[in-house]
């Protein structure tokens, strides 16, 4: 597809925003308040709901994971951060450099979806075959991963990550990231609820990225649905073979 010029350059501003060469013009636009990152990790939040669990998935730019991970069912709030790297207490400047992700925070309700039902949602709104980036963002920091607790979570994820393999929607096998979980560092506020906070820019970073077009011709109208066993409590303890 072509685009004229200054369509181009008005994505090239916007798409920006989501690498980390160029991440200090959108620091310098947003309120300084909101620029210091978290002084340690976080775990689950709290929540009234004393059963909620919590779940952290890189796929990409996590304005994008962050939007696409709120529309699950039985998700209570999604946080996008840093994960994976070396160091304490990355920035939006350093995280890259010090072996972090772009991940998000999935907090849910486990009588509502399983984690496996999360992987599986997941996995089909993001490019699962690209271990080197997502989309327009290149670079491992952006590479796609999922982070189990426990031995239970790792063995469903990878049997998730196969079962998707097998079903031979992409036709090459899966570049996914299957990893213990490790600090979760939440980024800085102006990256919190982007989708909401900045539509117009959101959406113009989002519709050239790819991102859709993609998901639209590998999942068309099933991208949304879970057809795994095992994706709701409800079902069997079948899980995806």
């Amino acid at each position: 597809m072509q685009f004229n010029m200054f369509t181009s350059i008005a994505y090239l501003l916007v798409a920006t925003v989501c690498t980390t060469s160029l991440g200090q013009g959108q620091e310098s636009a947003a309120d300084s308040r909101e620029l210091t990152p978290a002084a340690k990790p976080m775990d689950t939040p709290q929540h009234s709901n004393s059963k909620i669990r919590s779940v952290i998935l890189a796929g990409g730019c996590f304005w994008c994971v962050e939007s696409d991970m709120e529309a699950a069912p039985g998700v209570i709030k999604v946080l996008s951060g840093y994960t994976g790297g070396r160091r304490k207490n990355p920035t939006y400047e350093t995280y890259a450099s010090s072996g972090h992700r772009e991940a998000v925070m999935v907090v849910y309700d486990p009588e509502v979806i399983t984690y496996q039902g999360l992987v599986e949602f997941w996995i089909k709104h993001i490019d699962p075959t690209n271990g080197r980036g997502s989309f327009k963002d290149k670079g491992k920091q952006y590479g796609p991963a999922v982070y189990f607790e426990t031995d239970e979570e790792k063995e469903l994820a990878l049997k998730v990550v196969k079962a998707v393999e097998d079903a031979n929607v992409f036709r090459k096998k899966l570049d996914v990231s299957v990893e213990p979980r490790a600090a979760f560092w939440p980024a800085e506020d102006y990256h919190q609820d982007y989708h909401a906070k900045n539509p117009d820019k959101y959406m113009l970073y989002r519709s050239q990225s790819g991102r859709d077009e993609f998901v639209r011709s590998h999942w068309g109208t099933s991208a949304s649905q879970l057809q795994l066993p095992g994706a709701f409590p409800s079902q069997t303890a079948e899980q995806p073979k």
